[in-house]
């Protein structure tokens, strides 16, 4: 199953109005991935990942920036950033292919 079929089953929907967006917001987040793993694609394996980032990236469209929202009895936390989440996933990737694990970042001034 392709990754936006994928993406428009978890969100329960089952007509093409929102392929374009939903399409442009997998491709975000198969960049970021593919970013933090140093590869040009994103492994079957780690698909998952795109697939739970997107979900989540288009649950969040009109809350960008909200830390937390409630409405009529229901409330909702964000963490700041969902990618965070899924690093100890993608650095056991990188772990398992023998390369080298991000573990922060240099600032050179």
């Amino acid at each position: 199953m392709a990754l936006l079929d994928a993406v428009k089953v978890y969100l329960g929907i089952e007509d093409k109005l929102q392929d374009a967006l939903l399409s442009t917001i997998i491709q975000d987040q198969s960049v970021r991935v593919q970013q933090y793993i140093g590869e040009d694609s994103v492994p079957l394996e780690l698909s998952w990942i795109v697939q739970e980032l997107s979900v989540i990236r288009f649950n969040r469209i009109g809350s960008e920036g909200t830390s937390s929202d409630s409405e009529e009895g229901r409330s909702a936390s964000y963490i700041e950033d969902p990618f965070q989440s899924f690093i100890p996933h993608l650095d056991r990737y990188l772990e398992k292919q023998q390369r080298p694990v991000s573990k922060g970042k240099a600032k050179f001034l």
